[in-house]
């Protein structure tokens, strides 16, 4: 079975089983799974709608004992948080955001194996609930956790049970349709007005600049496909915004991608490299740079360039796909499926069919701006443009 099914069902067993006990938690106990196979925006996405999905059920069965002027405390201030939620999501890397979500799962479990110990805190608490459901409404956003505090907090407030679970239930399932909706609204949209396929949300310079000036470009320089193809690979895992902030300490640390003294370090130079925080420290990726030059500089000797090699594959022509929004690009295609089998068999490592086609679509084998995104709409088409 497909590994990406597999955790897709794990995820929904896992968050549905959950929800059917507490009636909330389902992006807290599926986040994990999804993490392991996707990136953040996209496992966040999916939680959040598999949690509207599962919360429907339950705010049916709580709807009267929703009190909402209680509900009011914790959703207004919730509404402020998820726009920096939002922000952080884009920032944020697999790696952190699985950390968060584990710290979470602890603190949950911890918190409630305890919390018969705990007195019962009463009076007015209008400005910490209020701080609750803000924390809640970042939480929601950058990683669908939304009830999460909100639920330990109420398990200390002396209110009847189904007061606090019409206000847990009710506060995650609008918080939740909240988040989506921000997320999803103007999803092209940039802060400086202009829609972008990705690099659109605040604080993401560094990526809407690498879609505006390289993204779909067509590239034929030898080491400047190395790099790329060196950053997609370091990408596995991680957000490609996070690589591109070190992309300067790749060519650093890789002597700028020239391929033959990439070929030639040893392995205590790659040894050294895993203590720079310039690149991504994994070992297996840090030597698959070494194994790769070494592998491109065999297929120079073979047909002359890397370029000729890749572009061969395209008869020398982009593939100009004509996607109406994100949603219609695919992770991968039986093209990229078959460049990695046979990039495989040369002695490449970190070039799974999902990287290949990454890679390809960074360095213009294929032009996948969609419809709605300055690029392709206002005459600049990646396709037309060489290296």
């Amino acid at each position: 079975m497909d590994m990406l099914l597999v955790f897709l069902l794990a995820a929904g067993l896992s968050g549905g089983f959950v929800n059917g006990l507490a009636g909330f938690g389902t992006a807290l106990f599926s986040l994990g799974w999804l993490l392991q196979v996707m990136p953040p925006q996209q496992a966040v996405a999916i939680a959040l709608v598999c949690s509207l999905v599962t919360g429907v059920p339950g705010v049916w069965q709580v709807r009267h004992s929703i009190d909402r002027r209680r509900l009011a405390l914790f959703i207004l201030p919730a509404f402020a948080g998820i726009p920096i939620g939002t922000v952080l999501l884009g920032l944020v890397d697999t790696r952190l955001l699985s950390l968060l979500v584990g710290g979470m799962l602890l603190l949950y479990g911890g918190y409630f194996a305890f919390r018969r110990t705990l007195p019962a805190i009463e009076g007015n608490w209008t400005l910490v609930e209020a701080g609750i459901g803000f924390v809640g409404g970042v939480l929601g956003a950058m990683a669908g956790l939304s009830g999460a505090l909100p639920s330990m907090w109420l398990a200390l407030r002396p209110w009847p049970k189904a007061v606090q679970r019409g206000i847990i239930i009710a506060g995650a399932y609008i918080a939740g349709r909240r988040g989506i909706g921000g997320g999803m609204a103007d999803d092209l949209i940039s802060p400086d007005g202009l829609p972008r396929c990705f690099g659109n949300r605040p604080g993401q310079d560094i990526l809407a600049h690498y879609h505006d000036t390289e993204w779909g470009v067509p590239v034929h320089d030898d080491r400047h496909l190395f790099e790329m193809l060196t950053l997609e690979g370091a990408q596995a895992g991680l957000s490609w915004d996070v690589v591109l902030r070190k992309r300067a300490g790749y060519k650093a640390a890789f002597h700028d991608f020239d391929l033959r003294r990439v070929a030639a370090m040893t392995d205590a130079d790659l040894e050294a490299l895993r203590e720079d925080a310039g690149i991504v420290r994994n070992r297996l990726k840090i030597y698959s740079t070494r194994g790769n030059a070494r592998a491109i500089l065999d297929i120079q000797d073979e047909q002359g360039s890397f370029d000729a090699y890749l572009w061969g594959f395209v008869d020398g022509r982009p593939q100009v796909n004509h996607f109406a929004d994100l949603g219609e690009m695919p992770a991968s295609t039986p093209l990229s499926d078959s460049i990695s089998k046979d990039m495989k068999r040369r002695g490449f490592r970190f070039v799974g069919s999902t990287i290949i086609y990454a890679f390809m679509q960074g360095i213009g084998m294929v032009n996948d701006h969609v419809a709605g995104c300055w690029v392709r709409s206002g005459g600049t088409d990646a396709a037309s443009q060489g290296d």
